[in-house]
């Protein structure tokens, strides 16, 4: 598909994972700016969506269906409207009037095709903010992609990092409290082991606190303490920010 466009069933997910937030405030912010494209453009231009702006296609081809759909505001604040009802993290449907059918039809949001350009023109031209993912050449999603296993994917990486930020805890508390739990069963060699351990992962938590550097990068030095410790941690200083400061 043409990188100048994007579906609407990209939306969500898109604006969702550019500020960090969940699914259904990603579509409540974006229904709140549909709102306020219509009061500002309801009056002079109707409640139709340009035809340069937005179109429905099919599933492989952004190419416009011979069926006359008619996009309005009232259709797309209801499909923003719908994810709160979404049972699952699929997109729902879209449903817009087409003037072939004479009626309103369901239709993927997949089908429905955005210009990037056109709509980001359009929005601006109202004095709105535009939602970033919509200014940025991003990939393109895959299509019909089954945002669940996307979710899935995302939620075991954040249990990950948060049952080792919880192990991470307990060792650096057990470093500064109890360092040698056993010492009476331990060598006078595994005791010295324990004892340099404790003092490593100290340093390196106080590395946390006090960089030695005024430019270094804290992840990289949680990444180190976690290493001392021995505790399982994402080895990526990128995984690590995303998820903690909700970095797409």
């Amino acid at each position: 598909m043409n990188t100048g466009l994007v579906r609407l069933s990209q939306f969500v997910p898109e604006h969702a994972s550019h500020h960090g937030i969940g699914l259904q405030e990603a579509a409540y912010d974006l229904r709140e700016l549909v709102q306020a494209l219509s009061d500002y453009y309801f009056e002079s231009h109707g409640g139709e969506l340009p035809e340069q702006v937005c179109w429905v296609g099919g599933a492989t081809s952004s190419r416009r269906s011979a069926k006359n759909h008619m996009i309005d505001f009232e259709s797309l604040l209801n499909y923003f409207g719908s994810w709160d009802n979404s049972p699952t993290a699929r997109s729902p449907l879209f449903e817009c009037y087409s003037e072939s059918e004479r009626n309103y039809t369901a239709n993927p949001a997949s089908c429905v095709y955005f210009s990037k350009t056109s709509m980001a023109e359009w929005i601006l031209n109202a004095g709105h903010e535009c939602p970033g993912f919509l200014l940025e050449e991003t990939a393109e999603i895959p299509e019909n992609d089954d945002l669940e296993g996307i979710l899935g994917k995302e939620l075991s990486s954040v249990q990950a990092l948060t049952q080792g930020l919880a192990k991470l805890i307990e060792e650096v508390d057990r470093a500064h409290v109890d360092p040698i739990p056993n010492r009476a069963t331990l060598s006078e060699k595994e005791v010295a082991e324990a004892l340099k351990r404790a003092e490593t992962i100290k340093r390196r938590a106080s590395d946390l606190r006090t960089p030695r550097r005024s430019n270094s990068n804290p992840y990289f030095a949680l990444i180190r303490l976690a290493e001392a410790a021995g505790v399982d941690l994402p080895r990526s200083h990128k995984t690590i920010e995303k998820y903690m400061e909700g970095k797409g």
